[in-house]
C-alpha cells in the first residue's frame, strides 16, 4: 500500500489515477508488456480495485474525469507514484516528463515538484522512507520474496529447478511462504490478463505452467505431497482447479499479500482435508 494507503477509499481519485498510470505507459510510443502488468498490479494490490472493476475501468478510460487530491502531501504521493511507473522499463521518457508536468500543473503545483518525487524515490530506493510505521510495514509486505510479480522467469520445468525451488521454499518462514504464494498467484493472474500475440502466446503458456507448478510445490511444502495428491483422486488438475478457485475467492477481500496467502492456504487446508 505504502502512501497510498491514505486514499484507499477514494475511488475517484483511484480511477484518476489508474487512467494517468496508463496514459504514461503510451507517451513513450512503446506499451511495454511489463507496464501494462504494472498498472494491473498496482490497481488491484495497491488501490483494491477488483480484476473485474479494473478491467471495466480499462474499457472506459476515457469517460474517467480529472479528480485529484487537494492535500500537498497527497499530490507529491501521486506525483512519486507516476514516476515509479516510468522506471518500469528502466529508463524515463522525455514524453513521459513532459506528462508528468501536466498532470502537475493539473494539480496546481509548481514543476519543482517532480524534482520532489525525484528525489524521493531516489532516497527511498536507498533505503530511505519519511512514512509512518504501519504505511512501512505495507511496503515490506510487498517484497519480492522468490517470485516477482513482473518480470516471471520459468524455474520449476525441470527435475533440478524443482529441487532447488522446494529447498528455496522450505527455508522461508510462514509468513514469507503466504508472501510467495501471493506473488506467485498475482503473477500468474497478470500474465492471464495481458494479451498476446502468436509468437508471445508460447511464452506465455511456459510462464503460466511454470507458476501453476510453483503453487502446488509450494502447497507440498506446507500439507505434504500425498495429501495433495490425494485430492481429485490423484488429478492435480482438480487442485488447481481449486487453487485458482480459491484465489479469485479470497482477491475479492481486497488483502495484503501476506494475508491474502495466508486465507488461500486456510481455505485450500480446510477444502482438502474435508
Amino acid at each position: 500500500m505504502g502512501f497510498f494507503s491514505k486514499i484507499l477509499g477514494r475511488d475517484d481519485w483511484k480511477q484518476t489515477l489508474i487512467r494517468d498510470l496508463t496514459m504514461l505507459t503510451a507517451v513513450d510510443g512503446d506499451m511495454d508488456k511489463e507496464e501494462v502488468a504494472y498498472v494491473m498490479q498496482v490497481a488491484v494490490e495497491e488501490l483494491g480495485f477488483s480484476e473485474q472493476k479494473f478491467i471495466k475501468l480499462m474499457q472506459n478510460l476515457g469517460d474517467v474525469k480529472d479528480i485529484y487530491p487537494s492535500d500537498h502531501k497527497d499530490k507529491l504521493d501521486f506525483l512519486e507514484y507516476l514516476l515509479k511507473m516510468t522506471y518500469v522499463d528502466g529508463y524515463v521518457d522525455d514524453n513521459e516528463v513532459a506528462y508528468m508536468k501536466v498532470v502537475a500543473e493539473r494539480m496546481d503545483l509548481p514543476i519543482s515538484a517532480i524534482d520532489k518525487a525525484i528525489a524521493y524515490v531516489e532516497s527511498t530506493a536507498k533505503g530511505v522512507s519519511s512514512g509512518s510505521e504501519e504505511d512501512n510495514d505495507a511496503l515490506n509486505s510487498n517484497k519480492v520474496i522468490l517470485t516477482s510479480i513482473h518480470n516471471t522467469v520459468p524455474e520449476v520445468q525441470s527435475e533440478e529447478g524443482v529441487r532447488q525451488y522446494l529447498f528455496k521454499v522450505s527455508k522461508l518462514t510462514h509468513s514469507d511462504l503466504c508472501i510467495e504464494l501471493s506473488n506467485v498467484l498475482a503473477a500468474k493472474h497478470n500474465l492471464m490478463m495481458m494479451p498476446s500475440g502468436i509468437n508471445e502466446a508460447r511464452e506465455k503458456q511456459e510462464k503460466v505452467t511454470d507458476l501453476t507448478d510453483k503453487a502446488v510445490l509450494i502447497c507440498f511444502n506446507e500439507f505434504g505431497q500425498e495429501v495433495i495428491l490425494n485430492y481429485g483422486n490423484r488429478d492435480i488438475r482438480n487442485f488447481n482447479e481449486l487453487v485458482n478457485n480459491i484465489d479469485e475467492e479470497v482477491a475479492q477481500e481486497e488483502l495484503y499479500p501476506e494475508q491474502h496467502g495466508s486465507q488461500v492456504l486456510k481455505k485450500l487446508s480446510k477444502a482438502i482435508r474435508n
